[in-house]
C-alpha cells in the first residue's frame, strides 16, 4: 500500500481489510507493506530505512503526487494488480489464488 501519510482515509480503510485475516494471508504467504511519503514504512511488520523505502518507491514507480494505491506483487516481483482505491480482502485473495503458475 502507498499513501502520502498514515492519515489518509483510504489507507486506514485498506488496513482494516487485513484485521482478523491472519489465517488467510498466512496460507497465501501474503506480506503486507506500507510505503509512505512521510512516516514509518514497513513490509511484513519490519521497519524500512529511508534508502529501502526510496528503493521500493522507485521499483514500484510510485510518485509523490499519488494519493493512494494498492499494488499486489507475485512472489517474483511481478505486478499482478494496481488500484487507486482500497480493495476488499476477497479481491486480493482472489487475485492471488488465480495468478498464473510460474516454473
Amino acid at each position: 500500500m502507498f499513501a502520502p501519510s498514515q492519515k489518509i482515509p483510504a489507507l486506514e480503510t485498506q488496513q482494516r481489510q487485513f484485521i482478523g485475516a491472519e489465517e488467510a494471508t498466512k496460507a497465501r504467504r501474503l506480506l503486507v507493506g506500507q510505503i509512505l511519503s512521510e512516516g514509518a514504512c514497513t513490509i511484513a511488520g519490519r521497519k524500512l530505512d529511508q534508502a529501502e523505502a526510496a528503493a521500493w518507491r522507485k521499483y514500484l514507480a510510485i510518485h509523490p503526487e499519488h494519493h493512494f494505491c494498492v499494488i499486489l506483487l507475485d512472489e517474483d516481483g511481478t505486478e499482478l494488480r494496481r488500484d487507486d482505491a482500497p480493495l476488499k480482502l476477497e479481491s486480493i485473495l482472489k487475485a492471488i489464488d488465480h495468478r498464473p503458475a510460474h516454473g
